[in-house]
């Protein structure tokens, strides 16, 4: 997909940043989900590469969500054959998680 025709899908699909995520650009995008070892529901998007030849597993930073962060940069990373799960850390995002403790717990969340 060329930068052009992206930034287009993005627009038409994506009005409001808060409705778009990473199904709305591909869609054999998958939500995936796992259990912490306190309960939280930590959740993320797994999105296939069509010929595979690496597994990225994107972090996005304090206060912000995958989409957010990785959105505009998920074509490349799928057209140079990444494999990526987009994860939404504690607390952010879909995942679940009452505050970020800024890796108290996170470091066993990955």
């Amino acid at each position: 997909m060329n930068t052009k025709t992206f930034l287009k899908k993005i627009f038409l699909s994506c009005r409001n940043i808060n409705r778009c995520d990473f199904s709305s650009l591909f869609p054999d995008a998958e939500k995936v989900s796992t259990t912490a070892f306190d309960g939280a529901v930590l959740r993320g998007t797994f999105v296939p590469a069509e010929r595979p030849q690496r597994i990225i597993i994107a972090m996005h930073s304090h206060g912000s969500d995958t989409f957010s962060d990785f959105g505009s940069i998920s074509p490349f990373l799928r057209e140079s054959g990444a494999t990526v799960i987009y994860a939404d850390n504690r607390a952010h995002g879909e995942s679940g998680g009452e505050i970020p403790t800024f890796g108290i717990r996170e470091r066993k969340d990955f």
